[in-house]
């Protein structure tokens, strides 16, 4: 093949790296899986995954929305990184005539892609750091119906200092 490839293409290949590395998981010793996460491995891993799988939609969306919405320019202007915002990002689309992606997976689904978005700045921006300016946007989340439990018992109970921890505990029990 000649030329560059699809950003759909793209985005599958990255999605396939990104799960070839959690499957790879699998294969550390149970006896060395106990050193691991006291290290933080598995926490490094869970966040570098998840700026990973945002970045690779925000990518995927901005492309596909650019080429396939003729006012693409206008519609995002002024809105900041909407591609970056899960829910803006479904609005975006809806209101550009497009089907609600929320309306195309379960709500158990949205509400674990809701949790893993509202969790990503925490940990690109702030290292893990729970500040005042990310609680009051957490706490406002919490209050919303679509709130994501989880990240609202993270924040409920943080110390200064939360991070993957919380979330590794609830996706990766063992």
């Amino acid at each position: 093949m000649c030329g560059p490839l699809s950003a759909e293409v793209v985005a599958a290949d990255a999605l396939d790296v990104e799960t070839l590395r959690l499957d790879a998981l699998n294969l550390v010793p149970p006896e060395e899986v106990r050193v691991l996460r006291e290290q933080g491995v598995f926490n490094r891993i869970w966040v570098d995954t998840l700026e990973n799988l945002v970045t690779i939609v925000e990518t995927l969306a901005r492309t596909v929305f650019n080429a396939a919405v003729s006012d693409a320019t206008s519609r995002v202007k002024s809105k900041g990184n909407v591609f970056q915002r899960l829910d803006d990002l479904a609005d975006l689309f809806v209101d550009a005539g497009y089907p609600d992606v929320r309306r195309l997976v379960s709500e158990g689904v949205w509400l674990r892609l809701q949790e893993s978005w509202a969790a990503r700045p925490v940990f690109t921006h702030n290292d893990g750091v729970i500040d005042d300016k990310s609680v009051s946007k957490l706490q406002v989340a919490r209050s919303s119906a679509s709130a994501p439990e989880s990240l609202s018992r993270c924040v409920a109970g943080h110390d200064g200092r939360t991070g993957p921890l919380c979330h590794y505990r609830r996706f990766h029990a063992t």
